[in-house]
């Protein structure tokens, strides 16, 4: 959205009247006010709670720096509540032992939180930061291929790993998690760094491990504008016709993604038939009675194919460590572990075949009442499987295995 304003500003930003805008620029004058608003909203909320996290943050950082050097860097809630505090250090102790006595406190996602709103305003929906300098190209010509490096190793790896250990972390070694897939080998490529995605960039990832031995690619992102997408439609149709099967993540906004826009999406732009070989992944929760759909999912009767785990996800973390997340970007590479452990026993499937697998076998719910996902996460409409997504189900590995033993003996 940020790309699009800073692209428009200088033919609207001083626009008072929409009447006085020539016909042929409407729509691109519709597209600047809608994504003009958007960004103020943002902008403006994101003010708001930075301000009141930030008093709070920072006496926080000093408590938890006064704790370390006292009481060591592991300091308990029973060291913190014990500790005879200097008088200047009395405030700090109040302040740790107020949020470590709440159950709720959790130290790393306020500071993650802290830090994501602080990006939010200095970089997201910055107008003036343009980081494509570092890069080195021009990301309005997409048809450039060679630009970036080989590091994929940088800041906020996290997401990235997470994803990748759920499709293919070492089965069987007592460590962390076993990953789906035990016989896969992944190629790591860096395309939406910090969520910073850019059409030309997905386009050419697409297009690079398509070219270079990828036979399932996973993508754990999205957004809702594409004004490249055309690029990207392009490379989508060039993995298909070569037999690669791509499976994408739905999005985490609690909306109906056959009335909202998500991109990229496998509905190609220049023609009427859609990718063979694209799969869309809702997320779904382990509960099994009526919260089975996670509640920040996207979701759709006629563009999410199929559910799959992506609540309290347990995968690797960067520094040897796991932890637990929630999305479709983890749903997602639950679907594309399945499909990688059945394209390991049988090699002779192409994506088409593998899709048809995957969606035909998914376990269904058809009497399960469900609650729809809604933005506010305390909506009480319910629905079935089968209204929100394709096949009303979710992805079954067992199943699948078994219809491709009948099918491919």
């Amino acid at each position: 959205m940020t790309r699009i304003y800073r692209k428009l500003a200088p033919r609207f930003a001083d626009v008072k009247k929409a009447k006085s805008v020539a016909k042929a620029d409407r729509a691109d004058y519709a597209l600047f006010v809608e994504v003009s608003d958007k960004i103020n909203a943002e902008i403006e909320a994101s003010k708001e709670q930075f301000a009141q996290l930030e008093a709070f943050v920072t006496i926080f950082k000093k408590a938890d720096s006064a704790a370390a050097a006292v009481l060591g860097a592991n300091y308990t809630v029973e060291k913190v509540v014990a500790w005879q505090a200097e008088d200047s250090d009395m405030l700090y102790k109040n302040v740790l032992a107020g949020v470590m006595q709440d159950p709720s406190f959790d130290k790393d996602g306020l500071l993650k939180y802290h830090e994501y709103l602080e990006h939010k305003l200095k970089y997201h929906y910055n107008p003036q930061f343009d980081d494509r300098a570092q890069i080195g190209d021009d990301y309005e010509k997409t048809s450039e291929r060679l630009y970036g490096n080989s590091e994929v190793w940088a800041s906020q790896a996290d997401h990235g790993t997470h994803v990748s250990g759920i499709v293919g972390a070492v089965r069987g070694n007592g460590k962390g998690m076993d990953g789906i897939a035990p016989n896969v080998e992944l190629m790591v490529l860096r395309a939406v760094p910090n969520g910073d995605e850019f059409d030309k960039d997905i386009a050419n990832a697409i297009r690079y491990a398509a070219d270079n031995g990828a036979q399932i690619i996973n993508m754990s992102f999205g957004k809702g504008y594409s004004p490249q997408v055309e690029a990207v439609h392009e490379a989508i149709r060039y993995a298909e016709q070569k037999g690669v099967l791509m499976i994408h993540a739905a999005g985490n906004d609690s909306e109906n993604i056959d009335k909202s826009a998500n991109f990229p999406h496998p509905n190609y732009s220049f023609q009427k038939a859609p990718c063979s070989t694209w799969i869309t992944v809702g997320a779904s929760a382990h509960s099994g009675d009526e919260k089975v759909v996670g509640v920040f999912s996207n979701y759709g009767k006629k563009k999410v194919d199929v559910f799959a785990p992506g609540v309290r996800i347990w995968s690797t973390k960067p520094g040897s460590i796991y932890e637990f997340e929630d999305g479709t970007s983890m749903a997602a590479p639950v679907v594309t572990g399945v499909a990688a452990l059945l394209k390991s026993y049988f090699p002779q499937l192409t994506g088409a075949q593998l899709k048809d697998l995957l969606l035909s076998t998914a376990r269904t719910y058809p009497k399960q009442k469900v609650l729809l996902p809604d933005a506010s996460y305390s909506g009480t409409k319910l629905t079935t499987l089968d209204k929100i997504s394709v096949t009303g189900g979710v992805v079954n590995a067992l199943d699948a295995a078994k219809r491709a033993l009948e099918l491919y003996p």
